[in-house]
């Protein structure tokens, strides 16, 4: 007998099929389904849980945890700043003022190891001179006196500058007589 053997013949439904294989303990029956729509929808409901089975077993009967910084295989990777990019007002070439009590919001774009933006990353802002330029938290410059500084927006160990030079430039000039005092010589 060749190892798989059907044998002709049905149940009174029409709807299974006999095969016989040959294992190492003889004649085994196992019934084959044919096209029958009840089946369907029960072999699919078999599939589904015994997919189900195979997901959630694991030996283990704790959840998983991704390893952070891992990469790779589902884990998460967490993003680290590792640079980042300062705009606003010209900041590309710097930003000068020309008068005093100028004011520039500067922007920073925090950036990971894959050049992706982190949403919501915390930024502090440092200005080198602030006799010259100050900088609030939220990146708001503004000019004090004449000469330069830099502005550093840090996050993490990330760091990105722009640099800020005031150079007040009179418009105009104008005198006021208060009192004047004539007198005769001689």
């Amino acid at each position: 007998m060749p190892p798989e053997h059907e044998v002709a013949g049905s149940n009174p439904a029409g709807r299974t099929k006999k095969k016989f294989f040959r294992t190492s303990q003889g004649l085994v029956y196992q019934p084959a389904l044919l096209d029958c729509p009840e089946h369907d929808e029960m072999k699919t409901r078999h599939l589904t849980l015994l997919l189900l089975g195979v997901v959630s077993c694991s030996g283990d009967s704790s959840p998983t945890t991704p390893t952070p910084g891992a990469g790779g295989g589902g884990t998460t990777v967490t993003p680290v700043a590792t640079s980042i990019d300062v705009s606003g007002g010209s900041a590309t070439g710097g930003i000068t003022f020309v008068s005093l009590t100028q004011a520039s919001t500067l922007t920073a774009i925090v950036r990971d190891q894959s050049g992706s933006p982190i949403a919501g990353a915390p930024v502090t802002w440092a200005s080198s001179d602030q006799a010259v330029a100050t900088v609030s938290s939220a990146g708001l410059v503004t000019a004090v006196a004449n000469g330069t500084a830099v502005i550093t927006a840090t996050s993490g160990s990330a760091s990105g500058t722009a640099s800020v030079t005031v150079n007040q430039v009179a418009i105009s000039a104008s005198l006021s007589i208060e009192s004047v005092t004539l007198a005769s010589v001689g």
